[in-house]
């Protein structure tokens, strides 16, 4: 009996402070409610919600993926979560372009003074390149250009030369090799154009350069805002003889190529692209040629192809003027030599269906690439083993490349890398299903970083680019 009277006392204490206890807890949330709530009424909030009191999310809960919108209020596409993906394909020229080039844009910092100094001075950062993408309008002859990545167009020069077909440039895109039919519809004229450079404002970026004992003290050419508003240039230079057939600019973009006729006699004469220092090194009694310039000292020189004529191409020595075969007999013959002279793209054709080869002249071996494309829808990468190509899409069968020279027929192509070495290929974009666009390509280029391949449309001559990183 006494045990159980024991026992009923200390659970009525537990009861008692049990009690207690809740009251505290009670209390304290009451107090910590109150507060909460004054706060939100004293900032102006909304009602309380139980979003106040719990560690929620404020946003409301949804099973629809967030939406990226950019600055035009426009919905950008969503791929697997990725937004803001940059287009493959993109439209460079609303109108047809005769040539292209891209043109090294970054600024750079000329030595103005000298001074002596007692310490070490830390070196500038050094500026971080701006390429650009410079082209010419085929119906004024203008230049415009857009920096890669802002993809802003700019006039650069206001000169009309109406019906330009062929455009080349050289020194590092500030000299251009324009070719047209004169007003008689029958002789070809050739201009080469200088654009005069901006004058650099008194007022620069002042910035200190390196060194211990003797400093040289640079001041860094403006970019943007800094260049002084100029007017637009005129294209200022001279003309070439009349009725050249071909013509290349050499690789160090600073003389160009041409044959033109005298007699009988096809001669091959190089200059200055302002025309000085001509240089007379290549006679031939027959015409029909197209040059290339891959290295300072060798050159490549090809029959004009037909699928009914065998073709032939030379190496040519700009100092010597000496020929060697390097293949010939092939019908339809078309080449593209790499830039360090070693390798060459070349196709033939049976008089319906051509193919892609790649050659070594250094093992004067051939691959066949298995491939229906033609050279000039090509361009090498750097490597001088990777190309990248216009691919047709089920080609017609024809006289290649005739009947594509003459526009009787036209590809809609992909785009292919392919590895020469190892004849390993992929397609890396098609502008059909991708942008909705049949695409003919040619006159295909590479940016300096071969970030981005740009391709004339031979359909409209309007320029594209497609990003390759």
């Amino acid at each position: 009996m006494h045990y159980n009277d024991t026992s009923t006392h200390f659970m009525s204490k537990q009861k008692f402070i049990f009690i207690v206890s809740m009251v505290i807890v009670g209390l304290i949330l009451a107090f910590w409610i109150a507060s909460v709530f004054i706060t939100k009424q004293k900032s102006g909030g909304g009602p309380v919600t139980i979003r106040d009191f719990f560690p929620i999310s404020n946003s409301p809960i949804s099973n629809t993926p967030p939406v990226n919108i950019n600055g035009n209020g426009e919905t950008l596409p969503t791929d697997n979560g990725n937004t803001n993906t940059p287009p493959k394909f993109r439209q460079i020229s609303n109108f047809a372009v005769a040539g292209a080039t891209v043109v090294d844009e970054t600024p750079v910092a000329p030595i103005v003074a000298k001074t002596k100094v007692s310490k070490t001075v830390p070196a500038t950062p050094p500026i971080p390149p701006v390429y650009a993408i410079r082209y010419v309008e085929r119906a004024t002859g203008h230049l415009f250009e857009q920096i890669l990545g802002s993809w802003t167009e700019k006039k650069v020069t206001n000169t009309t030369i109406p019906s330009i077909y062929e455009a080349m440039f050289g020194n590092n895109g500030n000299s251009a090799f324009l070719r047209y039919l004169n007003s008689d519809n029958q002789t070809i004229e050739s201009f080469s154009g200088s654009i005069p450079l901006p004058k650099v404002p008194a007022k620069t970026a002042s910035t200190t350069v390196t060194t211990t004992n003797t400093a040289t003290v640079a001041n860094a050419l403006p970019i943007g805002n800094d260049v002084a508003e100029t007017p637009i240039p005129e294209l200022l230079g001279t003309f070439f003889p009349e009725n050249i057939s071909s013509a290349v600019v050499s690789p160090d973009g600073s003389k160009v190529f041409y044959l033109s006729s005298f007699g009988d006699q096809t001669l091959g004469t190089s200059a200055n692209l302002d025309g000085t220092k001509k240089s007379q090194f290549f006679t031939s009694s027959f015409s029909e040629w197209i040059p290339q310039w891959p290295t300072a000292r060798i050159m490549t020189i090809t029959t004009k192809a037909s699928a009914s004529v065998p073709g032939f191409v030379y190496t040519l020595d700009t100092q010597t003027g000496d020929m060697n075969k390097i293949i010939g007999g092939l019908k339809g013959l078309t080449t593209l030599t790499s830039s360090d002279g070693k390798n060459m793209l070349y196709s033939v054709s049976n008089g319906k269906d051509f193919s892609l080869y790649s050659y070594s002249l250094k093992t004067n071996t051939t691959t066949n690439l298995n491939i229906k494309t033609l050279p000039e829808k090509c361009v090498w990468s750097s490597d001088n083993i990777t190309v990248y190509c216009g691919v047709p899409v089920s080609p017609d069968a024809g006289a290649y490349p005739d009947v594509w020279y003459q526009g009787l027929t036209s590809f809609n192509d992909q785009i292919w890398k392919i590895n020469t070495a190892t004849s390993e290929f992929n397609m890396i974009g098609d502008p059909n299903s991708d942008v909705n666009v049949s695409m003919d390509a040619t006159k295909l280029i590479l940016d300096k970083t071969e970030s981005n391949l740009f391709i004339v449309n031979k359909k409209d001559s309007k320029l594209w680019s497609l990003a390759l990183q």
